[in-house]
């Protein structure tokens, strides 16, 4: 086959994967904008949640003492997560709530005021607006099929941009010259060209983010690819269950358990200088504390990987995890999330991720319109041909 059908069959495929992909992206695209700045999204559409000032921040064992009595139909786990700002809302997470059984990841969620302790806001994960969004971008609301959709559909991504990148490629690229003309913008005369132009550029420049964003949201997608892969080469640690134990093997009914202050001050004492960032009390008597706190160097505070397991009752640290000992496969696993998310460039990678979100209502603009405009003019063609024929 010559290498004119060859380009041709890949125009073909890159121009109808293009219109294939073209809602799904819009829709993984937009929501994943809007989730970049989600928590600011939220207050500002919610007067209740908004930021306050000139009161005493309360202590996070405080917040949960006046949590479990605001609700206490809610018997389990909390996780309390640490506000991100001076003056923003604790937010609370009841983890297993009876009304969402059964329906996945789907906790009872809920703001509080973080001078007073009281609860300002609830609702149910999926069920709020943000969280909807989240689904949207993670699952297309379909569940766990949603996001194996979204990750094949990540795939096939991947190979558009890919195809796209080898047609545009400079023939003669060993030249520099041939670099500068692909790379510049030329005035043309001809609309096809300048829509040509505006795809091929932007698509360009953007490549490195998107293919970032892409490949960061194919694995966080299918996880189980990841480990899969990362297991023959950089073993990630077992996921180990732990309970609280003080004799032999179960629970001392009669000991003193240990306060949400003292699992937070033992925490400090294996990190000092570490800033709290989760607490998630236990769910039973064989629960444990969860704890998770930030380090200076992480790739981002809002999911950060210093944790650690403490025994309820004896206080003893179960497991002790410091995210700078991590092997290659675990690194790269914990910095899937902050990269996707921007996070891990502070606000400046936030936005260009915001704006690359945006990229395939761009592309598929500038796709459509040149096969329109290229359309049109075959049309043209053929009509002149046919009166000449007539003639």
């Amino acid at each position: 086959m010559s290498g004119r059908y060859v380009r041709a069959f890949w125009l073909w495929l890159h121009r109808w994967l293009g219109f294939a992909l073209g809602l799904p992206l819009l829709v993984v695209g937009l929501s994943g904008s809007i989730l970049v700045f989600y928590p600011t999204l939220d207050r500002l559409l919610d007067s209740r949640i908004a930021s306050v000032t000139g009161c005493e921040v309360l202590p996070p064992e405080r917040i949960l003492e006046g949590l479990q009595q605001q609700l206490p139909e809610r018997i389990g786990s909390w996780r309390l997560e640490m506000p991100m700002e001076p003056g923003l809302p604790y937010n609370a997470r009841f983890m297993n709530p009876v009304e969402t059984r059964g329906a996945g990841f789907a906790p009872l969620l809920v703001w509080i005021q973080p001078c007073s302790g009281d609860v300002l806001r609830q609702g149910f994960w999926g069920q709020t607006l943000m969280t909807w969004i989240y689904n949207l971008h993670y699952q297309l609301l379909l569940g766990a099929t949603g996001s194996n959709l979204v990750a094949w559909g990540g795939l096939v991504t991947l190979l558009l941009t890919l195809v796209g990148l080898w047609l545009w490629w400079p023939k003669a690229w060993w030249r520099g010259s041939s670099w500068r003309k692909a790379l510049q913008w030329r005035q043309a005369a001809h609309p096809a060209v300048s829509s040509w132009q505006r795809h091929v550029l932007v698509g360009f420049y953007s490549l490195p983010l998107w293919l970032l964003l892409v490949i960061t949201g194919v694995l966080l997608d299918a996880p189980g690819w990841y480990n899969s892969l990362a297991n023959r080469v950089s073993p990630l640690p077992p996921y180990v269950m732990y309970h609280s134990v003080l004799y032999g093997s179960q629970p001392a009914m009669s000991a003193t358990p240990v306060t949400a202050a003292d699992a937070i001050r033992i925490a400090h004492q294996q990190f000092p200088q570490a800033e709290l960032r989760w607490l998630e009390t236990p769910a039973d008597m064989l629960g444990v504390y969860q704890v998770r706190l930030y380090q200076d160097g992480e790739p981002g505070r809002r999911f950060p990987q210093t944790r650690l397991v403490i025994d309820q009752y004896s206080g003893k640290v179960l497991m002790r995890h410091d995210p700078f000992e991590d092997n290659a496969g675990a690194t790269v696993q914990r910095w899937l999330h902050p990269l996707h998310s921007g996070e891990a460039f502070g606000l400046v990678g936030r936005w260009l991720v915001l704006l690359c979100g945006l990229l395939p209502v761009w592309m598929l603009w500038t796709g459509t319109q040149r096969w329109y405009i290229k359309r049109q003019a075959r049309q043209r063609m053929q009509l002149r041909g046919q009166n000449a024929e007539r003639h």
